[in-house]
């Protein structure tokens, strides 16, 4: 599993999660859209699906023209409001990707509808990544804009669940 970290806006991150065997990849939080289809083109990788955290427009706000310009392309999340979402996903849901492993987080608190992403590789050496949206800051966890510090507060103790070696890659830096 190769994780390509793609730094847009002012402080904001996309990702570009690739199966290396079959070059599927996965994109999380599309803000900026052409330059996640030039690392695409890049990478000679098949984008299949996208993972939103939550409906904000710098994690989304990239879905409509993404998905105009790659039709059938998934886009995937928790959140009714998030911009040409496809499918809506639930708490605990797996998907699979190639090899890749998805488990989807419910993560109340920034937003009622926030999705964090455990994402893993069955007999791969690299470790899990967690993709968290406005859950986690590179300054500590998002702010509470549409749920309470007790929402946050679960939030975080259920991330606190996750393997101690999970890479995390966080939304605003």
């Amino acid at each position: 599993m190769k994780v390509k970290v793609i730094p847009v806006l002012e402080d904001n991150y996309m990702y570009l999660v690739i199966e290396e065997l079959t070059r599927e990849a996965v994109a999380v939080d599309v803000a900026v859209p052409k330059r996640l289809l030039e690392i695409v083109g890049r990478e000679g990788v098949s984008l299949t699906a996208v993972l939103t955290t939550h409906h904000h427009w710098d994690h989304a706000r990239g879905n409509p023209e993404l998905a105009r310009l790659r039709p059938g392309l998934a886009v995937l999340g928790a959140d009714e409001r998030i911009f040409s979402l496809t499918r809506r996903l639930a708490h605990g849901e797996e998907l699979r990707f190639g090899a890749i492993h998805v488990r989807c987080l419910l993560t109340p608190g920034h937003t009622s509808g926030h999705m964090s992403y455990f994402l893993w590789e069955d007999d791969c050496p690299d470790p899990p990544a967690l993709f968290s949206g406005d859950a986690l800051s590179v300054a500590g966890c998002g702010s509470c804009l549409e749920g309470s510090a007790q929402q946050m507060y679960q939030s975080l103790a259920e991330l606190g669940t996750l393997p101690p070696e999970t890479v995390s890659g966080p939304g605003p830096s």
